[in-house]
């Protein structure tokens, strides 16, 4: 697995998506991926977005013990698996707390997931974070991805 960030991997598919409090005119900015805001209708700069189906309690916003890559979530809402309507949960990950990181871990797929001071996937803080599931206190981590969020979508997919 690697970690990704804006400037290796562009902005990601996030169609319809708007900051509500970005600066009048931001659309029309240009990125460091070289794409134009307008052009991909996002409403802020180097915003990369991963999208993560669940409700927003802080369990579904943590780990499983069995999840030893993270916390899975997808670059494009279409690739969220499921059927049915669907409770999709944006997250912008520049606003992760830097001791998160993501990382490319199959097609299309992203984990967030604690890095170390290298930069690496750091197990022995995943351990504990997802530990923390059901605690009646959310991890810090937890807190991080919660904040993190900047939209909500509901997805409604048929079967394939």
């Amino acid at each position: 697995m690697r970690s990704f960030s804006p400037a290796t991997v562009g902005l990601n598919r996030a169609s319809e998506l708007r900051d509500p409090w970005a600066a009048p005119g931001a659309n029309g900015g240009s990125t460091s991926a070289g794409h134009r805001e307008a052009d991909l209708n996002v409403g802020y700069a180097l915003a990369v977005l991963v999208f993560r189906s669940g409700s927003l309690t802080p369990a579904a916003m943590t780990p499983r013990p069995k999840d030893t890559d993270g916390l899975s979530c997808y670059e494009d809402e279409a690739l969220v698996p499921g059927t049915g309507k669907i409770n999709v949960r944006v997250i912008d990950t520049e606003r992760l707390p830097k001791a998160l990181g993501c990382f490319h871990d199959g097609a299309g797929h992203v984990s967030i997931a604690p890095r170390d001071e290298n930069g690496a996937l750091d197990a022995e803080a995943l351990k504990q974070w997802a530990a923390a599931r059901n605690a009646s206190e959310p991890h810090e981590f937890t807190r991080g991805v919660l904040d993190a969020i900047v939209g909500n979508r509901v997805l409604e997919k048929e079967e394939k």
